[in-house]
């Protein structure tokens, strides 16, 4: 066997050699990797809703009842345990029913369960099983950002490939099973279908999608009325409601006096922290009030409440930036500075007040989400581009275009063309 001492070519046959190998790895890795649903986003998200709504309703029952203890003097039932009980619930369903239906049970579930059993943290990290312990608020609050934070991100790590549309079409076939596929859904899946047979797939993979496209097809995929959900027919009487009583000129009156009474609660902390530097007495005696009453000493305590004045009026200026924009007409930028100075209130500042009032902050935490949701929602109204806030659906004809002009596989004139519609 003859062999080339030609440098040139040698390197051209390494080159061809590392590429084959890295796509050959590239495709190991799309076969074997892992494919996040594609309905993720919105399980998460309900999950985070029944963690942060369940810690809420709780310390709001604890508080009212005067903290009531189920047991005797040798047996205490904390809120922990039921808890736990309904985190392996939210655990256990998914394991034993393949039905679409048990997933936003279990996000409700765990939610609940997290909630009830992440609201006892004090008990969990104190020698002295401390459930007021001041540190154990900050903690919860941080817990509930870090769900919400995973329901938005979740939605963006989700790689739009042949394989993870296969997936989706897979899982959405339990619609047929259950007669639930309606014209809607199933042209969904023939558009993902359409999608994965432009690209360039393993045969294994395009024959599946051809088959599975050519069922969809057929006159046997059965097709049900197209009945809208709970959640869609309260998203209609929501837009409804938002139509009629909403309209854009009377929800930016309802934003700006919202902001403007907000940031003027805000700002005016400037004016009482003033006075209490012009009287040192005045200030020791509140500081020793808001630290000595919350359990909570020491110098670092007197640096978080005075970070947390700074940034109050900071958010106040703010507001009432967002209040004077609203009022000049100037939507866009009012509601970014809106955003910005509610989502750091959010975020940031109840975090840190957390650690010494807990009441308050979930008061002011009611607020603040109520007033981001309007504002949230004014931009998606009225702001938003039409093309953001209607995307243009892919028809299957639409995304099979591109595919007519390269020869088409062998097994792709088997496809049916049309179905007819019922």
């Amino acid at each position: 066997m003859v062999t080339s001492t030609d440098p040139v070519a040698t390197r051209r046959r390494g080159l061809r050699f590392g590429r084959r190998r890295q796509e050959s790895r590239s495709l190991g890795q799309q076969r074997h990797g892992r494919v996040a649903r594609d309905s993720a986003a919105n399980y998460v998200t309900l999950m985070a809703v029944a963690f942060g709504v369940t810690v809420i309703l709780t310390r709001a029952y604890l508080a009212l009842s005067g903290y009531p203890q189920i047991g005797d003097g040798t047996f205490h039932i904390a809120h922990a345990l039921w808890g736990g009980l309904l985190l392996i619930i939210g655990a256990t369903v998914p394991l034993l029913y393949s039905n679409r239906s048990v997933f936003p049970f279990a996000a409700i579930a765990t939610g609940i369960g997290t909630g009830l059993f992440v609201d006892e943290i004090g008990k969990f990290i104190t020698q002295r099983n401390d459930y007021f312990f001041p540190l154990a608020a900050p903690l919860i609050y941080l817990a509930i950002l870090g769900c919400v934070w995973l329901a938005r991100a979740v939605g963006r790590w989700r790689i739009e490939t042949a394989r993870a549309r296969m997936y989706v079409v897979l899982d959405r076939l339990t619609w047929e099973l259950d007669g639930k596929l309606n014209d809607e859904r199933h042209d969904v899946m023939v558009g993902k279908l359409d999608q994965v047979l432009t690209e360039d797939v393993p045969d294994e993979l395009r024959d599946l999608a051809v088959r599975l496209r050519a069922h969809l097809l057929s006159e046997t995929a059965e097709l049900s009325p197209a009945t809208p959900t709970r959640m869609e027919r309260a998203a209609a009487r929501l837009r409804r409601f938002e139509d009629r009583w909403l309209p854009r000129r009377r929800l930016r009156r309802i934003l700006m006096v919202l902001t403007f009474l907000l940031g003027s609660l805000y700002v005016i902390e400037l004016w009482v922290i003033v006075q209490l530097v012009r009287d040192p007495e005045g200030t020791r005696q509140a500081l020793r009030e808001v630290v000595t009453n919350q359990s909570v000493a020491g110098w670092k305590s007197i640096i978080v409440i005075g970070l947390v004045w700074f940034f109050d009026v900071l958010n106040g200026i703010l507001l009432l930036s967002c209040a004077w924009l609203l009022f000049r007409k100037r939507d866009e930028r009012a509601t970014a500075l809106g955003r910005i100075a509610l989502l750091f209130s959010l975020t940031v500042v109840n975090v840190l007040a957390a650690y010494f009032d807990v009441e308050e902050v979930l008061e002011a935490c009611i607020i603040e989400l109520i007033m981001f949701l309007g504002v949230r929602r004014y931009q998606i109204r009225f702001l938003a581009p039409p093309e953001e806030a209607t995307p243009a659906a892919v028809t299957p004809a639409a995304a099979a275009a591109p595919a007519q002009s390269e020869p088409e596989p062998a097994a792709q004139p088997e496809v049916v063309v049309d179905r007819p519609r019922r």
